[in-house]
């Protein structure tokens, strides 16, 4: 059962990417539509968390302070995400989000007793290898999509912050027996609405009722797919399974997902060393998780 878990929580892992490409690309001629985008899926992975918290109704107050974490960085990676679709390719955007899963394995290295083998460090030079391929541009042609200084500021933000948020879920877990995962996710949530609430009253919200009308459904199914997906996370975390298993399996799986809604949806192109990229960042996921 839990490597079936981890097989749905890959599905819903490539979504997000997915579902941000597809809003970024209907609401192009819009100034500021993603502050609305992160608020909505916000909202609804809230609610999601307040139902599940409703049933359950176990508290610890200790707990806050993980949530208080989680949500910082759950707040910093809806912003950043969003944005880095806007501002450069969906492809190498999903490449850096599913390979800041591998943080964990580097954390654990430190925190959690994981060994440090050889294969760890093959892994992590062709990680290195990955990433420089993919942000490599050599001679671009005019119609090619250039790699901008946002971008680069906003998939940053993106590649930490979701290492953050997978490091802090599984610490709590890890710190409570499995236990609270509701309660956690619920207060995480509950403060990344508030931040994202915050930037979006400061934002240009001139248009937002004609964009809801018609995308509504694309941050809505974001928020849902991505409470399903913590969800999953936290069961596998007090799963018989190792977190270097866990986290890269959904690197990869996510990465492959995405690569190909990239090419094959969204018909962007890439250099030859940037689809290398992907593959070498895909083999470092796969050595990592040996």
């Amino acid at each position: 059962m839990p490597y079936l878990y981890l097989a749905i929580a890959v599905l819903f892992i490539a979504s997000a990417s997915v579902l941000g490409g597809f809003y970024n690309k209907r609401t192009k001629p819009c100034k500021d539509a993603s502050s609305l985008y992160t608020l909505i899926a916000t909202i609804t992975a809230f609610l999601f968390w307040a139902v599940l918290f409703l049933i359950e109704r176990r508290v610890n107050v200790k707990v806050l302070w993980y949530s208080l974490m989680f949500g910082g960085c759950y707040a910093i990676i809806n912003v950043s995400l969003i944005n880095s679709l806007k501002h450069g390719s969906v492809g190498l955007t999903s490449l850096f989000l599913q390979l800041s899963l591998i943080g964990t394995t580097v954390w654990g290295f430190f925190f959690w007793n994981t060994p440090f083998t050889l294969f760890v460090l093959v892994g992590l030079v062709l990680v290195v290898l990955s990433v420089w391929l993919c942000l490599y541009e050599g001679k671009r042609a005019n119609n090619d999509k250039k790699i901008t200084l946002k971008w680069i500021i906003f998939v940053a933000l993106t590649f930490f912050s979701n290492a953050g948020c997978a490091i802090v879920q599984k610490t709590q877990q890890m710190a409570f027996n499995g236990e609270y995962g509701n309660f956690f996710m619920f207060g995480a949530t509950g403060i990344s609405v508030i931040v994202c609430l915050v930037l979006y009253l400061r934002s240009d919200r001139g248009g937002d009722l004609a964009v809801l009308k018609k995308n509504a459904v694309l941050p809505i199914c974001a928020g849902v797919f991505n409470g399903l997906q913590n969800l999953l996370v936290i069961i596998l975390a007090s799963s018989i399974l190792s977190p270097s298993l866990i986290y890269p399996v959904l690197c990869v799986g996510g990465l492959i997902i995405t690569t190909l809604s990239s090419f094959l949806v969204f018909k962007e192109k890439m250099k030859w060393w940037q689809w290398l990229g992907v593959l070498v960042g895909t083999c470092a996921c796969g050595i990592l998780s040996i």
